[in-house]
């Protein structure tokens, strides 16, 4: 009897360890098979990849107006995506699947990964990824591009409250159809001076100049060191720790109160107010405009940087600074964002590229919802500017931006930099009292701000309006 106990038990042990084995293999099955599978199905690395994007019909990328960006042609068997407008949207889209928004927003638009739909397939008999919508809008992104051809820089608009980007446009423009037509055209393009794939709307690395002169006019109202109706001096030069200060206007600008030295651009009086404000206060604002921030879009960017402002020559960097020059850099992205901060009363937005997702069957699967990124000076702080930016259009030196009819905004700059000419910047918005519109334009080695950039940006924030 001992004997068949122990028989039994060594069955039923070796039943027990079949049993728990398959219950093991059946649920690592499922989950590959089920929970990972559309991952699996979605990585770059998966050779069906490719081939699943060849038989699958993409779904569309749209500007805000629903014109088609990008869309799935079919002319051989295969599905591809075709550029309706290749040099207008050309910083948008990239050039193939591995650069631009077709990386980024691959997974909705051939319906992989968390928006793969089986059923998509089942009734529709093919499978067909989901429509992108953005923000952008399409006439002011059309004559953004115009306007910049021939021309080095970039153009980038938003709606102050909610951070949506209306425009987005880097120069020099490409043909992203043309890049990959045979080994010489790649070669040619990636090896151009001209730099064709740099998107300096969010990876240009620019001194800001006298635009600058935005966030240290509210950090010092903000901070009540100064009040509008404080006067200050101007010489035309001015000595910090040794380092000699020079102002726009050689022979200065005498006894001036601090909108009439925004509206001239005196370099003099913001910097006394960078020394007075001190380095530590100057780089607690920064960071409360995010000036320097990395935005949260789904394409490459680069945040800015600003001196060290530590040690000795700390008072002379934080004067610097204050009026835009020193080792000061930022994105033409994240002047518009200034300058939109001061539209919305302090409030940073956070900036927004895809408004919605809409899959296949209609179902919206994503929707974007503007968010603050905090207040970077008060609201008393922001109006006291934006009535004193202003006055830099009706008549200081951004008159080229005025529109009939229209209370603009907005601030000049040409920023000294050591490769050629001064960098022409305009940051600026409209209306003034009910703001929709804020933008930023730099012309790289454009000269002056007031007669190169200003007119653009004027242009530009007429359509949007």
């Amino acid at each position: 009897m001992r004997e068949i106990d122990h028989f039994r038990a060594n069955v039923l042990s070796l039943a027990r360890a079949f049993t728990i084995a398959f219950a093991v293999m059946a649920v690592a099955l499922a989950y590959w098979h089920v929970v990972r599978a559309p991952q699996l199905r979605a990585d770059a690395h998966n050779p069906r990849t490719r081939e699943r994007i060849k038989l699958t019909e993409p779904g569309r990328l749209l500007a805000s107006d629903g014109s088609a960006i990008l869309e799935g042609v079919n002319p051989n068997g295969e599905w591809y995506l075709e550029y309706t407008e290749p040099e207008v949207y050309c910083h948008l889209t990239g050039y193939n699947e591995r650069t631009g928004l077709q990386a980024s927003l691959r997974d909705p638009l051939y319906g992989m990964g968390e928006y793969e739909d089986p059923w998509v397939r089942l009734l529709r008999g093919r499978p067909r990824g989901c429509d992108v919508h953005l923000t952008i809008n399409a006439e002011a992104q059309r004559l953004a591009a115009t306007l910049m051809k021939g021309q080095r820089g970039a153009v980038v608009a938003l709606e102050p409250s909610t951070g949506r980007l209306l425009v987005m446009v880097s120069a020099p423009a490409y043909n992203p159809a043309f890049v990959l037509a045979s080994a010489a055209d790649y070669a040619a393009f990636t090896q151009s001076d001209e730099k064709y794939e740099l998107n300096r709307a969010l990876q240009g690395q620019y001194v800001p100049g006298s635009v600058l002169k935005i966030l240290t006019a509210a950090a010092a109202l903000d901070k009540q060191l100064v009040s509008t109706d404080d006067q200050f001096s101007c010489s035309g030069t001015h000595e910090v720790n040794g380092a000699i200060i020079r102002c726009r206007r050689k022979s200065g600008h005498g006894t001036i109160d601090l909108e009439e030295a925004l509206a001239d651009s005196c370099n003099v009086v913001f910097a006394q107010i960078g020394q007075a404000l001190g380095a530590e206060e100057f780089k607690k604002y920064v960071n409360a405009f995010h000036l320097l921030d990395r935005p949260d879009l789904p394409l490459p960017a680069n945040g800015g940087r600003i001196a060290a402002m530590e040690g000795p020559e700390a008072e002379i960097e934080v004067a610097e600074a204050a009026f835009g020059q020193g080792a000061t850099l930022v994105s033409p992205a994240a002047v518009a964002r200034l300058a939109a901060t001061i539209a919305n009363d302090g409030s940073v937005p956070r900036l927004s590229l895809i408004d919605r997702i809409v899959g296949p069957n209609g179902k919206e699967l994503f929707r974007n919802h503007p968010e603050s990124l905090g207040q970077a000076v008060s609201s008393t702080a922001a109006q006291e500017v934006a009535g004193m930016m202003v006055e830099v259009v009706e008549r200081g030196t951004g008159r080229s931006a005025r529109i009939r009819g229209v209370k603009v905004a907005g601030k000049t700059g040409s920023a000294q930099n050591p490769s050629g000419a001064p960098h022409a910047w305009f940051a600026g918005f409209a209306p003034a009292d009910a703001p929709k519109v804020a933008i930023a334009v730099i012309i790289e080695h454009g000269g002056a701000g007031s007669s190169i950039a200003a007119p653009v940006a004027r242009q530009v924030m007429e359509r949007l309006l």
